[in-house]
């Protein structure tokens, strides 16, 4: 009876985070039939494509997280009242997300002959990473002692991985074993590595506890 029950209570989020990226996966689609039918995606690189791809994942878990919060009134209550306390925060992360790959989408639209002025790039994603800093500043004091330590882990993680990976490209490229790192290389390292970051942190972290959480349900039960 508790497994069922805590399958009822999934449904609604599942519902809303598949909508969800359902409507971004065809604005997405819609935004790539637009630059191919403009030439844009031609004249784009590798590294154009990584940057765009990365913003694309940092958008896309910016629209689950704001999917998961507005799902909470047609979740039970125990889950509900488990959302809405972590609300703010859910949804502050959920911006952060979406201004941080959008900056990184702009910047790879706007290399050399891409379909945005680097004018417009530039104070574009300077104010998309102004208001991601703003607010995690402002959402740093609504996580608690745990999330606090899974997001200082995940700084450290990505930072780790992007000077490994990144020193190491840039050692090979000064020893002209290959090319080097163009600058958009480095931030798609910084944001791609990040992300994956916190992927694994999440990992460790939320599975258990999620498992630990479920746990209790079903002993209620």
């Amino acid at each position: 009876m508790a497994i069922d029950r805590l399958g009822r209570s999934e449904r609604p989020r599942t519902v809303f985070v598949l909508t969800a990226n359902a409507l971004f996966g065809v604005l997405v689609v819609l935004v790539i039939v637009a630059l191919s039918t403009s030439g844009a995606v031609k004249t784009a690189g590798a590294s154009e494509g990584a940057a765009f791809l990365v913003g694309l994942l940092h958008v896309a878990f910016g629209i689950t997280a704001a999917a998961v919060r507005a799902c909470a009134p047609f979740q039970e209550a125990e889950e509900a009242d488990d959302v809405r306390r972590q609300g703010r925060a859910l949804l502050l992360g959920a911006v952060i997300l979406v201004a941080a790959g959008s900056s990184l989408i702009l910047l790879s639209l706007a290399g050399p002959g891409g379909v945005v002025r680097p004018a417009a790039a530039l104070l574009c994603a300077l104010l998309l990473n102004a208001v991601a800093a703003v607010l995690a500043a402002m959402r740093w004091p609504l996580l608690d002692e745990m999330d606090r330590t899974l997001t200082n882990e995940t700084a450290r993680l990505g930072l780790r991985w992007t000077a490994l990976f990144g020193g190491t490209w840039a050692m090979l490229a000064h020893l002209g074993f290959v090319a080097g790192p163009a600058p958009l290389d480095w931030l798609t390292m910084f944001g791609g590595f990040g992300f994956a970051a916190s992927m694994v942190e999440l990992a460790r972290r939320g599975a258990l506890a999620r498992r630990g959480s479920s746990g209790r349900r079903t002993e209620a039960g």
